[in-house]
This record gives C-alpha cells, structure tokens and sequence, in this order.
C-alpha cells in the first residue's frame, strides 16, 4: 500500500470509524455497508464528472487492475487467484476486451 494512502486511512479511522456490528470499516450512520449504486452515485461518477472523465462503474477498476498486473509480467496463475476467477482463461479475456 502506498505511504499516502496508508496515512489517509489511518487518519480516516481516527477521526471518523464507528464501531458497529458487521465491522465494516466504511459503513453508513446504520452500520451497514453502502450498496455499490450509491458509492458509484455519490462517489465515483462526482469525481469522474470533476476530472472530465467519461463515467464508468466499479467493475472498471476491476479490469484496470487485472491488466496493470499482466503489463507488469504477473503470472497469470497469481492475477487468476487475485481475480477469484476459477479459470485463468477469464482472466485473460477480461484484460483483453478492454
């Protein structure tokens, strides 16, 4: 994990965690988790919409990081494993289509 990113968390978790049931670190004023569409509502497509950046959902991200670990000679067995795909011939289309 990068420095930045680790300090950010830490200082989240300071100031703004509370405690609740299914220990969720990021969890609404109830204690759930948020539902994917809100954080792609309220999160993502703002930032996406700030940046000019032509909006997308999570699932995205998901294929970015598939694709930066095989540009970076990753087996595909470990990127297969880090997908959860139960064959490595998912995770080879999945990088593929983009």
């Amino acid at each position: 994990m990068p420095p930045e990113l680790e300090k950010r968390l830490r200082d989240f978790l300071r100031k703004h965690y509370r405690e609740n049931a299914s220990g969720y670190v990021f969890a609404n004023r109830n204690g759930n988790s948020y539902s994917v569409g809100k954080v792609t509502e309220y999160g993502l497509w703002p930032v996406q919409e700030a940046l000019k950046i032509e909006r997308t959902g999570l699932h995205a991200f998901r294929h970015a990081v598939a694709s930066e670990l095989l540009e970076e000679s990753v087996p595909l067995t470990v990127v297969q494993r880090q997908m959860r795909h139960c064959d490595a011939r998912t995770t080879y289309r999945s990088t593929v289509t983009l």
